[in-house]
């Protein structure tokens, strides 16, 4: 049984759930596409939230998921906005995954934002120099 919960929460950690954001007509609201098929999609913006810490455990899994909707978007894609609001935390495996896809999608032209950051998050994020990347 212990082991079993063991694995369990290992697994759940190392493959989060993972957001695509649209708006809801007539409001300011965005929700999970998959869950709001109503939600609206503009073809230059891609909002993703990441209901995760990234860290170690799940940085390769975050990096993955990105790009390939990055690149499911097509050539189109102008903007990926990064919803933090719920990343607790960041370790520097997942610093260095933010560092890659920061080039991945500079390589495609397309800008990427952080927003929601709780504060660690954000001063994580500003010591470690990706704000001043970002721009």
């Amino acid at each position: 049984g212990v082991l079993l919960s063991l694995a369990l929460v290992i697994y759940r950690n190392s493959i989060p759930h993972v957001a695509v954001l649209g708006k809801l007509p007539d409001s300011d609201h965005y929700r999970n596409v998959s869950r709001f098929p109503r939600a609206e999609q503009d073809d230059h913006l891609l909002i993703v939230r990441f209901d995760a810490q990234l860290y170690f455990g799940n940085a390769n899994y975050f990096k993955d998921n990105l790009e390939e909707l990055a690149v499911e978007k097509g050539p189109q894609l102008r903007t990926l906005v990064l919803d933090a609001s719920s990343m607790h935390d960041i370790d520097s495996s997942g610093l260095h995954a933010l560092e890659e896809i920061v080039e991945f999608l500079y390589s495609r032209k397309v800008q990427l934002y952080i927003t929601g950051a709780i504060g660690p998050v954000r001063d994580l994020l500003y010591k470690s120099g990706l704000m001043d990347r970002i721009g």
